[in-house]
């Protein structure tokens, strides 16, 4: 029995000693060092967030630029329209405004602010584009900018590629020069977004939702047929029933190049997506949408109402039935219900 005992403890002080000797063969290997660095990165969240992800157009420095009459287009017993421009972190950018004619208040007119969905950017048109929408708020005696956005008509752009993500930033610069317009009630301002344009919106409204210097001035927006999520828009599967997928070579071949695929779980997609920063809207919220709209799915808005709901807020779902992408046949039941939520948030 000593006997055993002895030969284990012999063996036991043999292992320690090895152990202590050579340490660096008992342990785990170091892999960090032979991780190349595209892995390291891909796989870690970047502690700066990208330029033109929502949270960092939250604390982007919008400028406040001069509202500049380029031309007078047009004028009519009810408004006058003209081109102006102004002027977006070192671009031309312009817009089309359009002023009553009716008695001026004395605060000024209340604006709207249109959010054009999506027309080729070469085929856009100051002028012609989306004109019904703004002629029918003028009047009502609003005062409208319906702004062409960068790269859309003869509007300056940096980057072709990213530049759909940066409308947002358009139409913030927009909202902080209407102080700028004589004609302008600054603190009373109206938001319109139709499809692309609904997404625009929704994005311009997280952003105001941690700028209450210029959020008190927002009373309302409306939204027709949104697109809610890009990453589902611009998804694989569902880029080839875009209008754009007629265009050749695509437009988004090198947005996808430079973000990569969009999936659920890309971290860079999901920071330019509204669904992800919800919780931020604050302003109140009118959804209108066809059943029967063959480009943005009528479930979308029926998930983002639930989800706005979720959060806590104020939003009128209003759904159409049979109803196209632009609402028609039911059209100008839209345009009442807008103008109805409008005066309801003074």
């Amino acid at each position: 029995m000593k006997r055993i005992l002895t030969i284990l403890a012999i063996g036991t002080l043999t292992i320690v000693g090895l152990i202590l000797w050579h340490p660096a063969k008992l342990q785990t290997p170091t892999v960090i060092t032979t991780i190349p660095t595209s892995a390291v990165k891909a796989s870690q969240p970047s502690p700066t967030p990208f330029p033109l992800a929502i949270p960092s157009l939250q604390t982007h420095q919008y400028n406040t630029s001069d509202i500049r009459e380029e031309s007078t287009v047009s004028s009519n017993g009810n408004f006058t329209s003209s081109i102006v421009s102004f002027t977006v972190d070192g671009l031309k950018e312009y817009a089309l405004l359009t002023i009553p004619k009716s008695p001026k208040p004395k605060d000024g007119y209340p604006v709207v602010i249109i959010a054009h969905g999506y027309i080729d950017p070469k085929e856009y048109n100051t002028v012609t584009s989306y004109r019904a929408t703004g002629d029918y708020f003028a009047s009502q005696g609003y005062l409208v900018l319906k702004p062409d956005y960068r790269g859309n008509a003869n509007s300056q752009v940096d980057n072709t590629a990213l530049m759909r993500f940066g409308y947002p930033i358009d139409v913030m610069t927009l909202l902080s020069s209407i102080k700028n317009i004589p004609e302008a009630n600054p603190h009373k301002i109206y938001l319109w977004g139709h499809s692309m344009g609904g997404e625009v919106t929704l994005e311009v409204l997280e952003v105001l939702g941690k700028r209450s210097d210029i959020s008190q001035n927002v009373k309302a927006a409306v939204l027709w047929a949104p697109v809610t999520d890009p990453v589902k828009w611009f998804e694989k599967s569902h880029r080839p029933t875009l209008v754009e997928a007629q265009t050749t070579p695509s437009p988004y071949a090198d947005t996808i190049s430079l973000l990569g695929e969009p999936t659920a779980d890309s971290a860079i997609w999901k920071s330019l997506s509204p669904l992800t920063y919800l919780q931020d809207i604050t302003v109140p919220l009118q959804l209108n949408h066809g059943t029967a709209d063959p480009t943005v799915p009528y479930a979308w808005s029926i998930e983002l109402t639930t989800m706005l709901k979720q959060d806590g807020k104020s939003i009128d779902f209003i759904s159409y039935p049979n109803a196209d992408h632009n609402l028609a046949p039911l059209s100008s039941k839209g345009y009442q219900n807008s103008l109805l939520f409008f005066g309801q948030h003074q």
